[in-house]
C-alpha cells in the first residue's frame, strides 16, 4: 500500500514513483449534502504500489514541483511549503470548470508532465427530451403541470415505483436534489448515471455492492429533502432539521408527510425495498364511513419539577362530551401563567365553563367555540392565557378541529383493524411558536421556543382549522406540551406513540387509557417540569345495541 507522506518530516523514503498524469479515482460516495458517509460505510481505497525504496538521483517527490528551488539540509521541508502554497493560490470557479488549473503556476517549467492534485472533468449532459418542473415549481403552479399540496401523500405510491426502476436501470446513489420532478399529472425522475474515467456510463452490476446500501440511503434522503423543501420552502440541512420543518408545520403541509419523511430518513429501509412505504401509504389511505363509537381516557399530572403545593400548579384540563346529536365534543388547554400566581388555571376555567355552555346549546363548530373561549378569557382572566385544541367528531367518522398554541393533536392508525400488530403516527397541528416561524426560513433558529404567536387571551383570532377522517381502530391523541417532552435532540414524538400504543399491544393489555398513562408517566420520569395532560379516544365499530348517551365531564385536577 502507499503509506501517506508526512509533509511535517518528510524523508527521502517516503517518495513514490509514478507515471505523469496518473490518477486515482476517489469512489467514495457522499450525501445529498456533500458529506461523508460513516466510517463503517466507507470503501477502503485500492493498492496502487508498494512503498518505493529511496529514490534515484533522477526521481523527485510527489508533491515537490519539478523546478523548486530547495536549500541543502532542508530540501524536503520547503518543497513540501512551495507546493502547498501554489495549491492554495489557485482559486476554483464554478462546479464542473478549472479554468485556473490549466494555468501554469509560477515557477513550474513543465506543466504538461506535473501531475494536478485534483483533476475535475468537463461533463456535458443532453437529455432525450424536455423534462417536468421540480417538485418546489409544480407545488407553486397552477398550470397544467402544477400539483395541489394536499395531493402529494396520495400521489406517493407512484413515486415509489418509479424509483425502483431508476436504481435498478441506473444504479443505486443516482438522485441528486434536481432529479425529483412533477409534470402533466405525473412524477418524473431524472437520474444521474455514474461515470467511468472514460466517461462510459457504468452498469448497476459494475458498482461495488458495499456502495449499494449508502446510495440508497442517499437516494431516500434526496427524495425526503425534495418533499420538505416543496412542502415547507426551504431545503433542510440535515435529517433532524427535515423531522423538525415537518414536524412544526403538520397540518399546515398534507396529513401524513411527516410519517412519510420519518420513513424515508429511518435507515431501515433495505436497498431497493419500497414495501414499508407502500405499505404507509395503505394505512394512511384507509376510509371508513360505517358508525363509529367513540371511548375517551383522560390522565393529568401536575409534574413534580412544577409542584409547590398549590391548587393552582395544574393548569391543563382537558374535557370531552358525547352528545344526542351524534357528536362527541373535546377540549384541552394548558394554561399560560406567571410565577404560580394561578393566572393560568383561571383562564382555563373561565373559557371551559363558556364552552361548556356553548356546546350544550348546539355551538359545536371547533373555529367557532375558539372564539368564544378567546372572548371569556378576555373578559374574566385577562391576566392570564391557555393553549386550545377543541374538535368535534361525527360517528361516521369525520372530525373537525381547531387550535391555537403549542399543544398538539395525533392520529395513530393500526396496521390491521382487526389483528393489530403496530400503529403509525401522524401529527394533525401545527406550532404556534415564534421558534417554529423562525424555524420555516432560519435552520439555525434557536430563540422563542416557549414565545406563542396564537393562543386565548387576545391572540386567537386566526385559529389553525383541520377536517379529517378517523377509521374503526384510529386513536386520537391530545396533550399538552408537558406530555410530549422529547428524550434526546431530534426525536419525533410520533415515534413515542407508536412505540408505547405497540408495546401496549404486544403486552396484551387495553391501549387508549394505558396509552395516556404512560405518556403522563413518562414526563415525569423525564423530570416532571411542566404539566402532563393526553386525552385519548378511542374508535371502534358501534355496537348494534349501544345508545349515544349524553356524558358531561370536567377535569378540574
Amino acid at each position: 500500500m502507499v503509506e501517506p507522506i508526512d509533509t511535517a518530516s518528510p524523508t527521502a523514503s517516503d517518495t513514490v514513483s509514478r507515471l505523469p498524469n496518473e490518477i486515482t479515482p476517489n469512489t467514495s460516495p457522499r450525501s445529498p449534502d456533500g458529506d461523508l458517509p460513516d466510517e463503517s460505510e466507507r470503501i477502503p481505497e485500492d493498492p496502487v504500489s508498494e512503498k518505493s525504496s529511496a529514490p534515484e538521483d533522477d526521481e523527485i517527490p510527489l508533491h515537490v514541483p519539478a523546478n523548486a528551488e530547495v536549500s541543502e539540509g532542508d530540501e524536503p521541508r520547503a518543497a513540501a511549503a512551495d507546493a502547498e502554497a501554489d495549491f492554495e493560490a489557485l482559486e476554483f470557479g464554478p462546479w464542473g470548470t478549472f479554468e485556473d488549473l490549466r494555468e501554469e503556476p509560477e515557477g513550474v517549467e513543465d506543466w504538461g508532465t506535473t501531475p494536478v492534485p485534483i483533476l475535475v472533468p468537463e461533463i456535458t449532459v443532453v437529455w432525450p427530451q424536455p423534462y417536468a418542473p421540480e417538485l418546489a415549481e409544480a407545488m407553486a403552479s397552477s398550470g397544467p403541470d402544477g400539483i395541489e399540496p394536499d395531493r402529494i401523500v396520495r400521489e406517493l405510491p407512484a413515486l415509489w415505483h418509479i424509483l425502483t426502476d431508476a436504481v435498478h436501470q441506473v444504479g443505486f446513489g443516482c438522485l441528486t436534489r434536481e432529479s425529483v420532478r412533477w409534470g402533466s399529472g405525473s412524477w418524473q425522475l431524472l437520474p444521474m448515471p455514474r461515470h467511468s474515467l472514460t466517461g462510459s456510463v457504468l452498469k448497476p452490476d459494475d458498482l461495488d455492492v458495499r456502495l449499494r446500501r449508502s446510495g440508497w440511503l442517499q437516494d431516500l434522503q434526496v427524495i425526503a429533502d425534495t418533499l420538505v423543501r416543496a412542502a415547507v420552502g426551504r431545503w433542510p440541512t440535515n435529517p433532524i432539521d427535515a423531522m423538525a420543518l415537518v414536524d412544526s408545520t403538520a397540518g399546515d403541509i398534507a396529513p401524513g408527510l411527516d410519517a412519510v419523511v420519518d420513513l424515508l430518513l429511518s435507515r431501515t429501509l433495505e436497498p431497493g425495498d419500497v414495501h414499508a412505504l407502500l405499505e404507509l401509504h395503505r394505512v394512511l389511505a384507509r376510509t371508513d364511513r360505517n358508525p363509529m363509537e367513540f371511548r375517551s381516557f383522560r390522565e393529568t399530572m401536575v409534574g413534580s419539577g412544577k409542584a409547590s403545593g398549590s391548587v393552582a400548579d395544574n393548569e391543563d384540563l382537558a374535557w370531552s362530551m358525547s352528545t344526542g346529536t351524534a357528536q362527541t365534543c373535546l377540549a384541552l388547554m394548558d394554561g399560560i401563567t406567571g410565577d404560580h400566581d394561578g393566572s393560568g388555571r383561571r383562564a382555563v376555567l373561565a373559557a371551559m365553563a363558556a364552552v361548556r355552555s356553548s356546546w350544550e346549546s348546539g355551538k359545536l363548530e371547533p373555529a367557532a367555540t375558539i372564539a368564544v373561549a378567546d372572548g371569556e378569557v378576555c373578559a374574566r382572566a385577562s391576566d392570564g392565557g391557555a393553549t386550545a385544541i377543541f374538535a368535534h367528531l361525527l360517528h361516521d367518522g369525520r372530525g373537525q378541529l381547531a387550535s391555537v398554541g403549542d399543544s398538539a393533536a395525533w392520529q395513530l392508525r393500526p396496521d390491521d383493524q382487526i389483528r393489530p400488530k403496530r400503529y403509525q403516527a401522524w401529527r394533525l397541528t401545527p406550532v404556534h411558536t415564534e421558534y417554529a416561524e423562525n424555524l420555516r426560513v432560519d435552520p439555525d433558529a434557536t430563540r422563542g421556543r416557549s414565545a406563542l404567536t396564537r393562543h386565548l387571551g387576545g391572540a386567537a383570532h386566526r385559529p389553525f382549522t383541520l377536517r379529517f377522517g378517523l377509521t374503526p381502530g384510529d386513536l386520537l391523541v391530545l396533550v399538552s406540551d408537558g406530555a410530549a417532552v422529547s428524550e434526546e435532540p431530534g426525536q419525533w414524538f410520533g415515534n413515542v406513540l407508536t412505540e408505547l400504543a405497540g408495546g401496549r399491544i404486544q403486552a396484551g393489555r387495553p391501549v387508549g387509557p394505558g396509552l395516556a398513562a404512560d405518556l403522563v408517566i413518562r414526563a415525569e420520569r423525564l423530570g416532571g417540569l411542566d404539566n402532563a395532560t393526553a386525552l385519548v379516544i378511542e374508535t371502534d365499530w358501534a355496537r348494534p345495541e349501544a345508545a349515544v348517551r349524553a356524558d358531561t365531564e370536567e377535569d378540574h385536577r
